[in-house]
């Protein structure tokens, strides 16, 4: 299916209004990024980032859920259209610092894209690696309550989830991005003490 670009825009439009705006808009715009497996913890990781530095948090699987929910094939426009870029330019262009969350380790150009984008706005571009033990991850899992599929969920149940996640652990090379890396953070882990260092060159870069 072909969407046109007003068609897309609308997409963009409609799904950025519903993101919570930062109480301050950047003096230097920046942009973060988060890699490692499926299910590892990105988003808890890049939630407590863009909750300290005052960023908006824009999810790649939220965006694949709005979508569906509009009976939209997901994959056909959210990678070909480059949605996740779209929707952190809504907000570049507002003059908000953006999380980018997804993973960047991918074979969708996600890294490319987004520092294009960071050249465009003279952002600074931040890539965080995200691990974390398999028996917890599985374990966590495990103990997770899956929503149906019918009303947001991603992943239908446990076993999937740890089949995602086993299966993206080898499926990229992690290690070929730790040169651009600014830090490795433990999900298992508390979150402040790893990040304090990371957060304080971050902020540099922010307005308070």
């Amino acid at each position: 299916m072909d969407f046109s670009e007003g068609e897309i825009a609308k997409l963009v439009n409609t799904f950025s209004e519903g993101i919570s705006v930062p109480r301050k808009k950047s003096e230097n715009p920046i942009i973060v990024a988060p890699y490692g497996p499926s299910c590892v913890g990105k988003t808890t990781v890049m939630r407590y980032v863009a909750q300290e530095l005052g960023l908006s948090h824009i999810q790649n699987d939220e965006i694949r859920i709005f979508l569906r929910n509009k009976g939209i094939d997901e994959n056909e426009i959210l990678y070909r259209c480059n949605l996740l870029g779209r929707v952190g330019e809504y907000f570049l262009k507002k003059g908000y610092g953006i999380v980018l969350d997804a993973n960047f380790a991918t074979n969708h150009d996600h890294l490319l894209k987004a520092k294009k984008l960071a050249e465009k706005y003279k952002a600074s571009f931040f890539l965080i690696r995200v691990i974390a033990p398999e028996p917890y991850v599985i374990e966590k899992l495990r103990n997770k309550k899956f929503l149906s599929q019918d009303v947001g969920g991603l992943l239908p149940d446990a076993e999937t989830a740890i089949e995602h996640f086993k299966r993206s652990l080898t499926q990229f090379d992690y290690e070929k991005l730790m040169p651009s890396t600014l830090t490795i953070v433990d999900s298992s882990e508390p979150l402040e003490p790893q990040l304090e260092k990371s957060i304080a060159i971050m902020r540099g870069t922010t307005l308070h």
